[in-house]
Order: structure tokens, then C-alpha cells, then sequence
């Protein structure tokens, strides 16, 4: 291709150069043999980074509380407990096919990155805090690192900060206050010094440049520098707000030439609000655009389900947090306030006192450090104050608050914790707002909406409000004494019935069964075609396909591709739309040329999308065409198969590999893809290449045409051409017969090739289990199960026992009969126990349970905490590998071992 693309500049991979320096390190320094499998140790590492992220929220949580046994330990259990309840929705790192999504390396940072902030702005000096000023520059600068390492692990986590500037932003405008005007311009500044950092070890990333973060705090910048004070008339507020919002807007139209990185977000933001309000923008304006398809496509691109916004209600969790924010809203309200009359009196009376110090004095005198009085320090020390009486002079003070400059050791941190507490909710609700806008983003404030919810019944919160409504109440102290009192025991008792009440929701929501199950790859096929490209095609060569697979494919081959696997460059944008015509009703020639332009030579084709697509075209719309329309064999993909532009070289159930010809003949050339003759080229050369494993990969690409894109005849010809020569092979046998009984409904056809294909792989679990099945369910043939079964008591040569056979399956399936049908306790115990020890989620095992439990339901027997147990602490769960045609029987162990990934492709790129 004629781009040559930086990774590090494109691609967030600085979590993969780490771990491979670190491993390398160990491998140097103590030896390869104590060291795990590379890939072990990368998924350590991911889990370590995890933990490290968990014990940022949980810190979190103690800041937020007041820390102690009710404001850390008891905040720390209950979000312990609804982050396991609620784990899916906090995190794609339970999911090991998403493992490396760059979220699942980011958010355990912006964990800490939200910890930094909370405590930056708990002791920043312009908010009246009394923390040191190392305390405070700890805090800035862990902000900072911890900003910047997000920014490094995941692109997307700068639109997750462009929200929390808004809301510290937000915040500041509402209290119209100087101090935590100084507090916005630290964070303004350290997003700016971090993005900037971040754009030079990303080797100049346009997508940072330009990124509206930057715009955003550029705009509130400059808000600051013309305005360094709020306006004198609190009700002015906003002014500073729309200031910013019209010089962001001018700087967005000034970098429009340029900032072209994320004008698809604009695209999709657009398609999202012509969802929700179809009318709003015309009857021409509703369908989405080709960048805006490309991402509706998958589902965690679309809204939030309303299910999964409903699983909060059994743990109560939006009740717990809908309290927090109540306590911590009226706390930030209260502050402000008080900050605003502290203000006044600054102007008024103390002739140019600082604000801060003002603010300090006035929030002070509200409330000592035990909630109930404080007196003057200038009189008097703190701890005779504690002890001796108001006077009436202190108790008119009260009332009439005078204002006190008061030394740094003695200023309320209550000030500077509501304003945290504000900043905190408004990041809260701007994150679920964008999660509920893009599903897949609910990752991002689902945990802080969580540590809300378990700080709710901490004494933190509740102290900072009282520090904002007792500055009335000094007259009747030992009323004020009793009420707080009974509010903090409500309190008390209430956290006690918020732990009971989660211990009682664990360990699952619901009955745990959905995880509790083996798990089914269909990626055979997917790991058929790296091994295949690694070995057959030339390094280096160039390669046309989907994005997806074109990531997949830069991973495990030494091919280059066209189409890049980021999107976030405007003319990779228009490149993709050009080449995703293979999508439309194209004509090959047409792409044939568009290939030659990025000089490829070969096209990769998936069969799941040969048929209409989604993918509706901007710019050529001529060539898109939508079912009913037009026929189907007038897409590119069934076109390409009898194009004498293309030559097919390789096909299974999932991918078709094309190659791109010099020299355009038709001479003998197919004209229709039913034809077997289409497939002459592929079929000679998988004969050639894989003798062994060739049959059986056509008869399912067979099967997948029938059974998935609903093309009988190209079936049908392929399954003859397959079974003329596959009649000693027992995965072509058990193929077809697995069409005919599950597709076609042919009851006789597909017995006699289940039976052929046992007596052939007599020790192939997946086929001796289909045959038993077949004919314990559909023939009820009781005499044939009796033959079948009998000479598999114990192994005779080759032939092994059913419990040999090491199937769970089979033992499961063969437990049943041995019991029932041979009444042989002995052996359908031992192979009922081989089964439920190998994969007690095995579906087969969940439906027998009731046979060999006295009519005990799985579930019921077993409970909840062995559920847990199996999954969580035995690790009973099993894998397997299977087909895109759901068949599976093509990867069964023992199968050929493939070569394909990183170390293959450096091996091929040598020779």
C-alpha cells in the first residue's frame, strides 16, 4: 500500500512495549525457565494493572467517606460487593476474547486519575484546605502522570476528559467563587501539559493535535486570563460559561481545515440524535452516514439496552447513589453559598484579606472539628475551646459572624470536600450520559456511580452537609448536640443494613447460570486462514479486506494491508468507503482497479458477509444495493467467484482468499457459481496443498452455504464433488449427515451417514456422541444403542471405551443409557463422574442432572456459592474450539498443529 504506517503513532500500543521490555528484562535477569508463557505473563500483567486500578477506587471510596472503620473499611466492602455483583458492567476484562481492548489497560488508570483529582482539589490551598503544600503537589502531579498514562493506553480517553473538565468547569461557574477559579486553572493546565506530552510520544498523533480537548481548555484558558475574577452579580454566572462556549466554537472553525481526525464523531453524535428525534433534521437527513454504519454495525455502539439499565434495581444501587448525590449536591450548594457570603464580606469589610483565608474564617466558625463549636483561636487554643462554654458575646458572633484570618493548622476542609463532591457528581452524570449514548462506554461511569452508592452511609458526606446548615444553631447547643448525634446512629445503622443487605445479593444477580456453562469458539475457521496466509502467500505481500479482519490479519501474518484498522484519519476514512464497495453490487473490473491503485494483489473475502450489507455507500451510491432489489449474484462476492479478474485459492467456512490477475482470459471460465467448475481452481489446489484435511473443509464450506447464506444449489454441488471423494472419510460423512439432520430434516440420509462416519473414527468424541444421540432421540432404536455401546465397556485395540474416548460428551450422553437401557450402576457412575469432573457447566451434564440427583434441578443442588466456587476457585469452566458452521467436528483434538502469529511472521519475512 502506498502508506506506510507508524504504530506507535497510530495505535495505543505502548502497553504491549512495556510488557514485552519488562519481559524481556526478567528473561535477561532471572531466567526464562522461572518465567511463564509469554502470553500468561501478558495476561498477568493486565490482571496486575487491574488490581492496582481496584485499589484506586477503593481508596476512592475511603477519601470520599472520611476513611476510619465507617468512612474506609465499610464503603470499601460495599464496593467490593457491587462491583462483583455488577462486574459486566463495569468491565469487558471478565470477557477473555476482549481482553485486550485497549479500555480494559486504560480504566484501572483513570481510576487513579480520578482519585488524583478528588484528593487535588481536597487539598489545593485555593479552596481553604489545610493540607500541606507536598500534600497538594503529590496530588497534582500523581493527577498529571496518571492523565497522561490514559492518554497513552487508549485514544478514547481524552473525550472521557473533555466531561471531566466540563464538570470541573461546571462547578467552578456555580460557586462564582476566585479559589476554585485557581483550582479549574491547575486542572486546565495539567490536561494541556499532558495531551502535549502525549502527542510527543505518540510521534505527533493528529487526533491528540487537534483533539477538542484541547480547544476546550484553550477555551476556558483564555475565559480565565480576560476574566481572573467571577462576576460581582452571582446571577452572572453563566456569562464566563457562553464566553467559553463561543471561543471554543471559533477555535473548532478556525482548526476545521485541520482538524479532520474525529469529524466521524460528529457523524455518528448526529446519526444518534436523528434516533432519538427522527424528525428534527428532515425526511432527507435520517439515514445514518458510511463512517456512522460502519460502528452502528456492532451492537455496543448503540444506545444502552433498557435490561441492562434495569440491573441496578435489584441491588439498589441507584437508590444508595440517588442518596450520596442528594447529601453531596446540597453539601456543594450549601458551600457555595457560604463561599458567596464570605465573598461579600471580603469586599465589604475586610479590605482585601485574602478570599481563601476569608472563605477558611467564615466556614470555620461554623462548625469545630467535633461538629458542635468552635471558638476564637485568637483567644484561645483549640483545646481549651473545646472545653469551656460560648459566651454571649461568641453566641452574637454566631449570628452575626465577624471575619477571622485563621492559621493554616486550624482551616475546615469541609470548604474544599464539597466542592470535591460536586465536581465528583457532575463527572458522574455526564459519564452515564455517554454510556447510555454509546452502550460500550457504560464502562466509564458505572464503577464511580458504584463508589457513590457505597459512600452514601459513610459520615463524611453528612459531616460536610452539617457544616453547611448548622451555622445557625449555636444558641441551642445540647438541641443541635442530639440531633446530630441520631443522625450519625441512622446512619451507622443504615451502613450496617447496606452491608447485610449485599451479602445477601451475592455472589450473583440472578442465578449465575449464564457464566456457569462452557464456552464455544467459532474461530476454526479464523485460525485455519492465518496459518494458511503465513504459509502460502509471499511476505510482505499486499492484502485487501474488512477492518476488522485487517487487524486480525497485521497480527498473526507477515502480509501488509490496505484498509488500516484505525479510523481516525480522514483519508483512511475515504480509502475504506472506496474499498468497501466488495460489499455492494460492484463489479469486480471495478475493484480490480481500485486494487491495482494501492498496488494489492490479493483480496480476502468473509462469507458471513456475502450477502446485502449494512454498509450503505456516501459517495458511490450507483453500486449499492439492498435485498429485493437486485439479485444476489450481483454482489461483489458471488461475482468475484467467476470473474476473470480473480482467481480463487483458498475457501472454508468462513474466509475466501482471491488473487488479483494480470492477464484477464475467459477461456474456460464458469459462468455461474453453482457451477462446481467455478470452484476448479481452489478445489485442485486444496487437494494439492491439504489432501488430508481438504474434503472435509469443502463439505462444511458447503453446509455454510445451505444452512447460513441460504444458497441450496452452490450446496449441493459442492457436497456432491465432496462425498464422490469422501466416502472412507469420516469427517465428510459426519458433515453431511449433520446436514441432513439438522438442515434438511432427512431423517435416513443422515443415519447412514452418522453410522459410516463412527465406523470410520470410532474414537472421535463429537461423532460417536451425534450417532448415540441420533439414535437414542430421533430413532429410539434401543437395539442399535445396545450394539453401539456394548463393545465400548472396556478399550479392545485400537477401539476405545466411551470413558477412554475422554469426551464429556459421550460420557455424559452414554451414562444415561448405560443406566437405563444396560442397568449397569457401576458404569453409568463412572461415566456420570468422569463427566461432571472434567466440565460439571457442560450443557449435557445441566440437562442428565435430575437422572443421578433424585430429581434435583442443577442449580438447586449445587447453589450459588458452589456455582461461585466452580468458576471462581476450581476453574471447572471448559473451552472448546468450533466452526462457523457450528460443526466443530474439523478442530476436534488431536488436530494439525498451526503456525501463524508474530513469531511466524518474523520466520517468513527470513526465509
Amino acid at each position: 500500500a502506498p502508506d506506510t504506517i507508524n504504530a506507535v503513532q497510530r495505535f495505543n500500543i505502548y502497553q504491549e512495549v512495556i510488557c514485552g521490555l519488562l519481559y524481556r528484562f526478567l528473561k535477561e535477569t532471572i531466567g526464562e525457565r522461572v518465567l511463564p508463557d509469554p502470553w500468561y505473563f501478558f495476561r498477568g500483567c493486565s490482571y496486575a494493572l487491574q488490581g492496582f486500578g481496584h485499589c484506586c477506587l477503593a481508596l476512592l471510596a475511603s477519601s470520599l467517606g472520611g476513611g476510619g472503620l465507617r468512612g474506609g473499611l465499610a464503603p470499601i466492602l460495599a464496593q467490593f460487593c457491587w462491583l462483583f455483583l455488577h462486574r459486566k458492567d463495569t468491565g469487558r476484562i471478565f470477557d477473555v476474547g476482549m481482553l485486550n481492548l485497549r479500555e480494559n489497560w486504560a480504566m484501572p488508570v483513570m481510576y487513579w486519575q480520578v482519585l488524583a483529582l478528588q484528593r487535588l482539589l481536597s487539598s489545593h490551598p485555593s479552596l481553604g484546605s489545610g493540607a500541606s503544600r507536598l500534600v497538594y503537589l503529590w496530588w497534582l502531579w500523581s493527577f498529571r502522570i496518571s492523565t497522561l498514562s490514559c492518554i497513552l493506553l487508549w485514544q478514547f480517553s481524552a473525550f472521557a476528559f473533555v466531561l471531566q473538565v466540563a464538570a470541573v468547569f461546571l462547578c467552578t461557574l456555580l460557586w462564582n467563587l476566585e479559589g476554585p477559579r485557581r483550582a479549574l486553572l491547575d486542572v486546565v493546565k495539567s490536561h494541556l501539559m499532558c495531551t502535549a506530552c502525549a502527542a510527543v510520544l505518540l510521534f505527533g498523533n493528529d487526533l491528540l493535535i487537534h483533539h477538542m480537548l484541547v480547544t476546550e481548555c484553550l477555551a476556558i484558558w483564555a475565559v480565565l486570563v480576560l476574566h481572573p475574577k467571577p462576576p460581582s452579580w452571582r446571577l452572572l454566572f453563566w456569562l464566563d460559561g457562553a464566553l467559553a462556549v463561543v471561543i471554543f466554537l471559533a477555535l473548532r472553525l478556525l482548526q476545521s481545515r485541520w482538524a479532520t481526525a474525529e469529524e466521524h464523531i460528529a457523524e455518528i453524535f448526529i446519526a444518534k440524535i436523528r434516533k432519538l428525534y427522527p424528525s428534527l433534521l428532515g425526511a432527507d437527513q435520517r439515514e445514518p452516514t458510511f463512517n456512522a454504519r460502519l460502528y452502528f454495525a456492532v451492537s455496543v455502539f448503540d444506545f444502552i439496552d433498557w435490561g441492562t439499565i434495569m440491573m441496578g434495581v435489584p441491588t439498589k444501587v441507584y437508590h444508595f447513589a440517588g442518596a450520596g448525590a442528594a447529601v453531596g449536591a446540597l453539601a456543594f450548594s450549601g458551600a457555595g453559598l457560604s463561599g458567596s457570603r464570605a465573598r461579600h464580606l471580603d469586599r465589604t469589610e475586610t479590605n482585601g484579606i485574602g478570599e481563601a483565608a476569608v472563605i477558611a474564617g467564615a466556614v470555620s466558625k461554623k462548625l469545630p472539628k467535633d461538629g458542635l463549636r468552635r471558638r476564637k483561636v485568637s483567644e484561645k487554643s483549640e483545646a481549651e475551646a473545646a472545653d469551656a462554654p460560648l459566651t454571649a458575646d461568641e453566641q452574637s458572633d454566631c449570628a452575626a459572624p465577624s471575619v477571622e484570618v485563621q492559621p493554616p493548622g486550624a482551616i475546615d476542609a469541609s470548604f474544599a470536600d464539597a466542592f470535591g463532591y460536586g465536581v465528583f457528581l457532575a463527572q458522574i452524570v455526564l459519564l452515564l450520559a455517554l454510556g447510555c449514548f454509546i452502550s460500550r462506554l457504560k464502562v466509564l461511569g458505572t464503577p464511580f456511580l458504584i463508589t457513590l452508592a457505597a459512600v452514601a452511609a459513610a459520615p463524611r458526606p453528612l459531616e460536610v452537609l452539617l457544616s453547611q446548615l448548622w451555622s445557625r444553631c449555636c444558641a441551642g447547643q445540647g438541641s443541635s448536640r442530639v440531633v446530630r448525634s441520631g443522625l450519625f446512629i441512622a446512619l451507622a445503622l443504615l451502613q450496617c443494613g447496606q452491608l447485610a443487605f449485599l451479602a445477601r445479593c451475592l455472589p450473583f444477580l440472578g442465578r449465575g447460570t449464564g457464566t456457569h456453562q462452557e464456552m464455544f469458539w467459532s474461530d476454526g475457521e479464523r485460525a485455519e486462514l492465518y496459518a494458511w496466509v503465513t504459509r502460502r502467500l509471499p511476505p510482505d505481500t499486499t492484502v485487501v479486506t474488512s477492518m476488522p479482519l485487517s487487524a486480525e490479519l497485521r497480527l498473526n501474518t507477515p502480509v501488509r494491508l490496505v484498509i488500516h484498522p484505525q479510523f481516525e484519519a480522514k483519508h483512511l476514512r475515504a480509502r475504506v468507503q472506496e474499498l468497501y464497495e466488495f460489499y455492494m453490487c460492484t463489479p469486480p473490473e471495478r475493484l480490480a482497479s481500485s486494487m491495482r491503485k494501492y498496488r494489492a494483489s490479493y483480496i480476502v473475502l468473509e462469507y458471513k458477509r456475502c450477502d446485502f450489507s449494512p454498509f450503505i455507500l456516501d459517495e458511490r451510491k450507483e453500486f449499492n444495493c439492498a435485498k429485493g432489489e437486485r439479485p444476489w449474484k450481483e454482489l461483489f462476492c458471488p461475482a468475484a467467484h467467476v470473474s476473470p479478474h480473480f482467481k480463487l485459492l483458498f475457501a472454508n467456512a468462513g474466509y475466501a482468499v482471491f488473487e488479483l490477475q494480470d492477464r484477464v482470459s475467459t477461456a474456460g471460465r464458469a459462468k455461474a457459481i453453482e457451477d462446481i467448475g467455478s470452484w476448479k481452481d481452489m478445489l485442485d489446489r486444496c487437494m494439492s496443498e491439504d489432501p488430508d484435511l481438504c474434503l472435509s473443509r469443502v463439505a462444511e464450506l458447503a453446509v455454510m452455504f445451505g444452512s447460513k447464506i441460504g444458497q441450496p444449489q452452490i450446496s449441493q454441488a459442492m457436497l456432491q464433488w465432496a462425498e464422490e471423494r469422501g466416502t472412507y472419510d469420516a469427517m465428510v460423512q459426519y458433515i453431511v449427515g449433520y446436514h441432513y439432520d439438522y438442515n434438511l430434516k432427512r431423517d435416513g440420509d443422515a443415519a447412514k451417514r452418522y453410522k459410516k462416519a463412527h465406523q470410520l473414527a470410532p474414537n472421535s468424541g463429537i461423532i460417536t456422541r451425534e450417532y448415540l444421540m441420533w439414535l437414542d432421540l430421533v430413532a429410539k432404536d434401543n437395539r442399535s444403542i445396545e450394539a453401539l455401546m456394548r463393545p465400548r465397556r472396556f478399550s479392545k485395540g485400537t477401539r476405545k471405551s466411551f470413558l477412554d474416548v475422554g469426551s464429556v460428551a459421550v460420557a455424559c450422553e452414554a451414562s444415561v443409557s448405560a443406566r437405563d437401557l444396560f442397568r449397569d450402576q457401576d458404569w453409568a457412575e463412572d461415566l456420570w463422574n468422569f463427566a461432571v469432573e472434567e466440565s460439571i457447566g457442560h450443557r449435557c451434564v445441566k440437562t442428565n442432572w435430575p437422572i443421578f440427583n433424585k430429581g434435583a434441578a442443577f442449580d438447586d443442588s449445587i447453589g450459588q456459592w458452589g456455582i461461585f466456587a466452580n468458576i471462581f476457585l476450581h476453574r471447572r469452566m471448559r473451552s472448546e474450539l468450533s466452526s462457523m458452521a457450528s460443526i466443530g467436528v474439523r478442530f476436534e483434538h488431536p488436530r494439525p498443529a498451526w503456525d501463524f502469529g508474530l513469531a511466524a511472521s518474523f520466520a517468513a519475512r527470513r526465509t
